[in-house]
């Protein structure tokens, strides 16, 4: 095992994190329950640590949209318009240098709680039932908030949209190459 197998990828609807380990490695396997475990209940969010993560996530997203980043951020923004619950990503970056540690703490506790949690296994597992026995003892006296979560159709708001056809232009300057003069999605 190496730091590339563990990790994790946010987008609008979830927050993914990712723990790769050995087939037969029972030590691995306890260690990536552990973080899972800690992640849906006590994550360290100080003041500190959210400061010194703005520059991960600010690096990470720009070394991973580098060359492509105006059509990224058009193509971003084109999704803003056309689905409800989607943000323009015009602010993104000073929104991520900027906002409270308090909004991410807030965020934690509204939305980490374990009925909106999922712990999937992929891979070459021999005794399936056994694994899933282990999870669900692991898991099982998770704390339940005495507060419920608010409930979003995300589905049911964008069928209610009128059909929608929509056009989203470069930033200025942007020189476009052959295969990026222009994009048809459908969705």
């Amino acid at each position: 095992m190496n730091i590339r197998d563990i990790s994790g990828t946010t987008s609008n609807q979830y927050t993914r994190y990712d723990f790769n380990i050995p087939t037969h490695n029972t030590q691995a396997f306890e260690m990536g329950l552990r973080w899972f475990r800690d992640i849906a209940t006590n994550l360290q969010l100080s003041d500190r640590y959210i400061n010194q993560e703005r520059g991960s996530v600010l690096q990470e997203y720009l070394m991973g949209n580098q060359e492509n980043w105006a059509y990224f951020k058009a193509q971003k923004n084109l999704k803003a318009k056309m689905f409800p619950f989607r943000s323009s990503f015009d602010d993104f970056l000073t929104h991520i240098k900027h906002f409270p540690p308090q909004d991410l703490k807030r965020f934690y506790k509204k939305w980490y709680r374990p009925e909106l949690m999922n712990v999937m296994i992929v891979g070459n597992i021999e005794a399936p039932a056994e694994i899933e026995k282990r999870i669900k003892a692991f898991f099982k006296d998770l704390p339940k908030p005495n507060t419920s979560y608010p409930v979003i159709d995300i589905h049911q708001a964008h069928q209610s949209c009128a059909p929608q056809f929509k056009v989203q232009q470069w930033d200025n300057g942007f020189k476009t190459t052959k295969k990026e003069d222009a994009s048809f999605l459908v969705y």
